[in-house]
């Protein structure tokens, strides 16, 4: 799936919207990125495993109560309090 196509589905969800509009776009980018890089790695492991120490994983997801994950957070995100 493009960005576009999971922006698109998970726009509607809770933890979609429990997070500012722009953090959860950046979470998919982040997501997006992810999956692209496994693909590109796996693509080069295959016509030049040598350049490798093992074979490509697929990005891990972590456990939903005690998971960690970066979030990142743009100048748009924050709003200041005078």
């Amino acid at each position: 799936m493009t960005y576009n196509q999971m922006a698109s589905l998970r726009s509607k969800t809770e933890q979609y919207q429990a997070l500012p509009a722009k953090v959860s776009q950046q979470v998919l980018r982040g997501l997006d990125k992810n999956w692209s890089s496994f693909f590109a790695a796996a693509s080069e492991f295959k016509s030049h495993p040598d350049k490798f120490l093992g074979k490509p994983k697929i990005p891990g997801y972590k456990e939903q109560k005690k998971g960690r994950n970066l979030l990142v957070y743009t100048i748009q995100a924050l709003q200041s309090r005078s």
